[in-house]
């Protein structure tokens, strides 16, 4: 069912006419491949089809926050005011009875209903009125009511000037502890690293998605046409654009991930457990599958956590009940399945460490190129001090060392963890993605600044560390 309020696209910049928004039940809302196309006002060949899916790459969404704020710089406490502000504007200039404003499109929509209230009980006093006398704060400075109907009201003049008559819209009471309480709740569970936007906050959540969101790179001053907007941090915000991932048929929902897949090596009850505590819904997407934690033996066990079978060596086994195999139908016994349970807890932890270690590596580098850079500029200019260049560039080679011996051993974990769980298409097991992103990162990094000739894994390393043991106790 298609959605009987469309979210405001004054800040959308481009949407595919593949996409619409629809409703999935009466407290979530979604965007999907639209089922139908009509690229033209003219009627499409009787011999065409309408039906048409969305292909790899494809851009399907680019949007400017309706809020912006620097990417590190997220505090409830600052933006919480200016999104009822923004909020309140909306509804004193709706022509609708009663008033709307287009956020209220996002999760949630009613807080009592939707929210434990456990989670608003937490919401103190001293927050609420902090945020209510900003508000108004905000509210007197950018007030565009003129001062002679400023002047009437407080005279309690029945008739302000005729001049002034329908340009201010109506004032509104001071916003209550309701009020406050909608706001943070829609900013904490729709924001995106530097900005909320109002389409891209309907795209769900999957493990394993179908899209991509891309943060562009903010504006360094705001654009000529935001010029009049009175909040500046928006204007410069970057533009979030969305990607299909793989094909996407027609009437199917787009997700995206919650969580960065690409960095964060986590099983399904961990995912579970976090999706549950920070966005308030139990993940069934086809990573995680649909068991219960209540009842492991129901529904469908994990798809992305199978593990390889141990007899034909090719063949995918349920990580819950231990079989049948897919290719060769033997199972695993309980202590196999145990064995196997340690070795896959031992191989995610080290993958962390070594993910971590990586991606901090990949940081330094950058950092200490940059600065090495920057002071060979200065030295141009000052001829005779060459001592900061030469110290930064020593920090960076040192951060290519550590590098150049951290890429190949993660990738050797790759390798480790092939003779371990199930790693082929569709259902490729979710240690492999954080692994290659940042092996991939990695030699990017280390081939950019002249560490290209680093070797890969050679077959007679690859067969020993599969067979290697990794000493570690599985988590309770």
């Amino acid at each position: 069912m298609a959605l009987s309020r469309m979210p405001s696209e004054s800040n959308v910049l481009f949407r595919s006419p593949l996409v619409e928004p629809y409703i999935i039940s009466a407290s979530n809302y979604g965007l999907r491949c639209t089922s139908a196309v009509a690229s033209s006002a003219d009627p499409p060949p009787a011999t065409s089809s309408t039906s048409v899916a969305i292909a790899e790459g494809t851009l399907l969404l680019r949007e400017r926050p309706v809020l912006g704020w620097p990417r590190g710089s997220y505090s409830t406490d600052l933006l919480v005011p200016r999104l009822l502000v923004k909020h309140r504007e909306a509804l004193r200039r709706s022509q609708e009875d009663p008033p709307t404003s287009s956020l209220t499109t996002l999760f949630p929509r009613n807080v009592a209903a939707e929210v434990p209230a456990g989670r608003a009980a937490q919401i103190t006093d001293t927050y609420v009125a902090g945020v209510i006398a900003r508000v108004l704060e905000l509210e007197s400075a950018n007030d565009p009511e003129p001062a002679i109907d400023r002047l009437a009201a407080a005279l309690s003049l029945s008739d302000p000037s005729p001049v002034a008559a329908g340009r201010a819209p109506p004032s509104l009471p001071p916003p209550t502890r309701d009020d406050v309480l909608w706001a943070t709740f829609v900013l904490d569970f729709n924001s995106f690293p530097s900005g909320l936007n109002l389409f891209l906050s309907l795209v769900n959540h999957s493990c394993d998605p179908n899209c991509k969101v891309v943060e562009d790179d903010p504006s360094p001053s705001p654009p000529a046409s935001t010029t009049s907007n009175r909040d500046p941090e928006t204007a410069r915000a970057p533009t979030y654009t969305l990607f299909a991932l793989r094909p996407i048929a027609p009437g199917a929902p787009l997700s995206i991930s919650y969580l960065d897949l690409d960095r964060d090596v986590s099983l399904a009850a961990d995912r579970r457990r976090y999706l549950e505590e920070h966005y308030l819904f139990f993940c069934t997407c086809t990573a995680c599958g649909t068991r219960s934690d209540a009842d492991p033996t129901s529904g469908e066990p994990p798809r992305g956590e199978d593990y390889l079978c141990g007899g034909c060596g090719s063949g995918r086994v349920d990580a819950v009940a231990g079989g049948p195999c897919d290719t060769c139908g033997a199972t695993m016994s309980a202590r196999e399945m145990e064995k196997r349970e340690d070795r896959v807890f031992a191989i995610v932890r080290r993958t962390r460490v070594l993910v971590e270690r990586v991606v901090a590596a990949v940081g330094r580098l950058e950092d200490e190129r940059g600065k090495e850079e920057g002071k060979a500029e200065e030295e141009e200019e000052d001829a005779g001090q060459g001592g900061g260049r030469v110290r930064f560039a020593a920090r960076a080679e040192t951060a290519v060392e550590e590098l150049a011996r951290l890429v190949p051993e993660l990738e050797a974990l790759g390798v480790a963890a092939e003779a371990v769980v199930y790693s082929k298409a569709p259902h490729r097991h979710v240690l492999f993605r954080p692994i290659d992103f940042c092996v991939a990162e990695g030699r990017e990094a280390l081939a950019k600044h002249g560490r290209g000739e680093v070797r890969a894994v050679g077959a007679a390393r690859r067969s020993k560390k599969a067979n290697k043991p990794i000493k570690a106790k599985r988590e309770g």
